[in-house]
């Protein structure tokens, strides 16, 4: 069969089976006899056509008779028919390339039986066939009760997780509003009058503002300003991480962040920024 050939009938193949999976086993069998005998002309040019790869020496004439084997060869056949075939308008042009590429690496792991490729005939092995493979009976008992399936969910960085979005038909959170009492530390501290309800933030300056949570724990923002990602401001008692401005409410264990498009938010913020210029 020439390549012309063999273009027209993986094109007709292709027409026949547009929601075609590839996969043999669920295929009914009068599709699953047409695709190996299209297979088969091809399989025969490869050896033919790519002579240097000595493909007779590692592809025997019961090829289609190995489940492996003939799985490796159903995965060429299909790529070269996307590849040289019915190609796509955003296929790469080193596509034909990558696929020689691929010949050659499935060819060089694909594993016939010796016998088969030494006599030219196909060798049925003597032992009986294994049972079928599954995956052992522990498999519902660990994935019910072992820590790696049950442990509550965590994140390494919490402070960065995207805010879940509103379900459908769902309108969005109302922004939160913290209480913002004195800021501790030392020198004279920022205080916010009680917060209203306020609107939902516009954009933030800020990239990161989005995937920011409106407070943290003490322990989280000491690291944070350890690790150099927080700047606190000598004398202010107020700590710049993020773009925002954050203060410690309460006892100082939970530090706010300030929302600028808060109007109750805005003088303190205002001030800060003034006091961080007069210090640069």
């Amino acid at each position: 069969m020439t390549t012309p050939e063999l273009a027209a009938a993986a094109a007709e193949l292709l027409d026949s089976r547009q929601d075609c999976r590839w996969v043999l086993s669920a295929m009914e069998p009068a599709e699953r006899r047409q695709l190996l005998e299209r297979m088969r002309p091809w399989v025969e040019w490869v050896v033919e056509e790519y002579d240097h790869l000595q493909l007779e020496t590692k592809i025997p004439r019961c090829w289609y008779r190995h489940r492996g084997g003939r799985n490796e060869l159903l995965g060429l056949y299909v790529a070269w028919v996307r590849v040289y075939v019915e190609p796509g308008e955003n296929q790469r042009e080193l596509a034909l390339i990558e696929w020689a590429d691929a010949l050659v690496k499935v060819t060089g792991r694909v594993k016939f039986p010796v016998e088969c490729l030494e006599n030219g005939e196909h060798h049925q092995p003597s032992y009986t066939e294994p049972e079928r493979w599954s995956t052992d009976e522990q498999f519902v008992m660990w994935s019910g009760t072992d820590p790696v399936m049950t442990a509550p969910a965590h994140h390494p960085a919490p402070y960065y997780q995207p805010r879940p979005k509103p379900g459908p038909g769902q309108m969005p959170a109302p922004a939160r509003a913290p209480r913002l009492p004195s800021a501790a530390g030392p020198g004279p501290a920022p205080t916010v009058p009680a917060a209203v309800p306020a609107p939902e933030p516009a954009p933030a300056a800020s990239p990161l503002a989005a995937y920011l949570p409106d407070s943290l724990p003490a322990s989280e923002m000491q690291a944070r300003i350890q690790e150099g990602a927080a700047r606190q401001l000598s004398g202010v008692g107020a700590v710049l991480f993020g773009g925002s401005w954050w203060i410690a409410a309460g006892d100082g264990s939970t530090w706010v962040r300030l929302n600028p498009s808060n109007p109750e938010h805005v003088p303190t913020i205002t001030k800060l920024e003034a006091t961080r210029a007069s210090m640069a």
